[in-house]
């Protein structure tokens, strides 16, 4: 069935991620980020790793995500580092956003089809790494560990540096409880609402807070194991769970645009 008005856009991007999403053509859309960041300092070991990274001891250096980009990319720049001043080794980006701001820094990229660990496993990149070889990953505290733990299976010297980490905003409950009036009142005018989750640890904080309308609205998954884990949670949604590939604005627009047509 058509819908009878706009759809709703529900933007749970973190407040300083989500500002390209928020003027969407054709989409009323509401903010309520899922996901809050927050520094994680480095120590001697971390150091370590950085020092081990300009004296060429890896094979490869793979980058999660632009938060840990920015972050790392201000360390090299706090130490004078330039692009150049790095030895040659493959470097893997996930996401557009994090290899912008690794091209921006000077460094070329290899970018995954798509933006998770599965992505990254595909690449022949990292196929080809073998026991012996090492890696360094920048990424956020507590983040899948897919890609890590097959790695390491391999034999290969996997090590990690942890840029931040990520919690539920303190402010979650009240910001729903303020949208909570619209999301209900679009949903009975048979406007269709769409969440965006972008990892497992977003779709628990929009479970926490969401209660009953978690089963009323449609789901946009960035990637396979996403929408797993959506349907294995809410099975009566299964029809209204669309994968996506990546967060870029276009491709959300164009799924937004699909369930409405």
């Amino acid at each position: 069935m058509k819908p009878t008005s706009q759809p709703l856009f529900i933007n749970t991007r973190p407040s300083h991620r989500g500002r390209a999403l928020a003027c969407l053509p054709n989409v009323r859309t509401l903010s309520l980020p899922l996901l809050a960041i927050h520094d994680v300092p480095l120590d001697d070991a971390d150091r370590g790793r950085m020092a081990d990274l300009l004296a060429g001891k890896y094979q490869a250096l793979i980058i999660t995500s632009l938060e840990s980009a920015k972050r790392a990319i201000a360390f090299l720049q706090a130490k004078n580092v330039q692009a150049q001043d790095l030895p040659p080794f493959a470097i893997i980006a996930v996401g557009s956003a994090t290899a912008k701001a690794v091209r921006e820094f000077g460094l070329s990229v290899i970018l995954p089809a798509t933006a998770n660990n599965e992505g990254m496993l595909a690449l022949d990149e990292i196929m080809r790494l073998h026991a012996c070889d090492k890696v360094l990953i920048w990424r956020g505290k507590g983040g899948r560990r897919l890609l890590h733990d097959t790695l390491v299976m391999r034999g290969v010297d996997v090590q990690a540096i942890e840029w931040y980490e990520r919690a539920a905003p303190a402010d979650l409950a009240d910001n729903f409880a303020k949208h909570q009036a619209q999301i209900r009142t679009a949903i009975a005018n048979g406007a269709p609402v769409v969440a965006l989750i972008s990892s497992e640890q977003a779709f628990r904080h929009w479970q926490a807070v969401s209660g009953e309308l978690a089963s009323q609205v449609h789901y946009l998954a960035l990637g396979a194991r996403l929408v797993n884990i959506i349907q294995h949670a809410l099975p009566s949604v299964s029809t209204h769970i669309h994968e996506i590939q990546d967060l870029q604005t276009a491709s959300i627009a164009c799924a937004i645009n699909a369930i409405c047509t």
